[in-house]
């Protein structure tokens, strides 16, 4: 989770530094890499851990987009941090369905990530050859800049 945060903040200080798309390198020899595509990197990591019983492919990511943090919300009076943790369904068609919270995070902040979420997309799951589901959990942090 503390590699994700780093990225994160890479990515939001190469965003006001430069012009130009930043690139990203996520491992020492790795190639660089497109925001979305290290975004989807670092999902990636996250969830492949947790699958006990392999699937048949990899889980792999198309497309994972994380929430944006808002320049409103992380300065001034009504400043939000916090983590939410949430749990889902990856569908045998890729999709995203049944999304829950976990606990009581900042309403805000939740409703980012729910709105995040729904743009995730999975390359199509099975398991001994037939089409599975598989419920999975992340966590998204958000940290209030010093």
């Amino acid at each position: 989770m503390k590699q994700l945060l780093l990225v994160l903040a890479a990515l939001f200080l190469a965003a006001c530094t430069t012009s130009r798309e930043p690139e990203y390198v996520v491992r020492p020899d790795g190639p660089r890499l497109s925001r979305e595509a290290a975004q989807a990197y670092f999902v990636e990591r996250s969830l492949t851990s947790q699958i006990r019983t392999p699937l048949d492919t990899p889980l792999r990511v198309v497309a994972a987009p994380l929430p944006a943090y808002p320049q409103a919300i992380r300065r001034g009076q009504h400043a939000a941090s916090g983590t939410v943790r949430v749990t889902f369904l990856v569908n045998s068609d890729g999709t995203v369905s049944d999304v829950s919270l976990v606990g009581q995070p900042n309403s805000v902040l939740a409703a980012l990530c729910l709105d995040s979420m729904l743009r995730w997309k999975f390359l199509p799951i099975s398991r001994n050859g037939a089409p599975t589901t598989q419920r999975l959990a992340f966590e998204f942090v958000f940290k209030l800049e010093d």
